[in-house]
C-alpha cells in the first residue's frame, strides 16, 4: 500500500506524486488481494453448486418461516454484493484499487463504476 514516505509532495499546489517502484508494488499487491477474492468466490460458487439439492429439498419444500427467508437472503443477497464489490475492483472499473494514491476510505466501490473507454 502506498504510504507518505514513498510520495513526494509539492507543497504550492498540492500535488502527489509516487515512485515508479511504489506505484508497481501497489499494484502487484492489488492483483494479489484481487485474485485472492476471485479465489473465495469461486468457492462460494461451488459450495452453492453442489448444496442447492440439499436447499430445495429442506428449504424451497418445508414451510416457509422468517429464519428461511434470513438463510436465502444470505445464500443469494450477500454473494450478489460480493460480485459487485469484485467488479468495482476490476482492471475494469474506473474507480478501482488500481488507482495509485487512493485511501482506504476511498477504495469502496462508486455506483458510477463505468467500464473504460477504449
Amino acid at each position: 500500500m502506498l504510504d507518505s514516505q514513498d510520495a513526494m509532495f509539492d507543497s504550492a499546489a498540492t500535488v502527489v506524486t509516487y515512485s515508479y517502484d511504489a506505484v508497481v508494488e501497489d499494484k502487484r499487491d492489488s492483483l494479489i488481494f484481487l485474485y485472492a477474492a476471485v479465489m473465495g468466490y469461486t468457492i462460494l460458487l461451488w459450495d452453492h453448486a453442489i448444496t442447492l439439492g440439499d436447499e430445495v429439498e429442506i428449504v424451497w419444500r418445508q414451510r416457509q418461516t422468517m429464519m428461511s427467508y434470513l438463510f436465502l437472503f444470505n445464500r443469494y443477497v450477500i454473494p450478489l454484493r460480493f460480485m459487485i464489490t469484485l467488479y468495482g475492483m476490476s482492471p475494469f472499473c474506473v474507480e478501482s484499487y488500481f488507482s495509485p494514491g487512493f485511501t482506504d476510505a476511498q477504495s469502496v466501490v462508486s455506483p458510477t463504476c463505468e467500464l473504460r473507454p477504449s
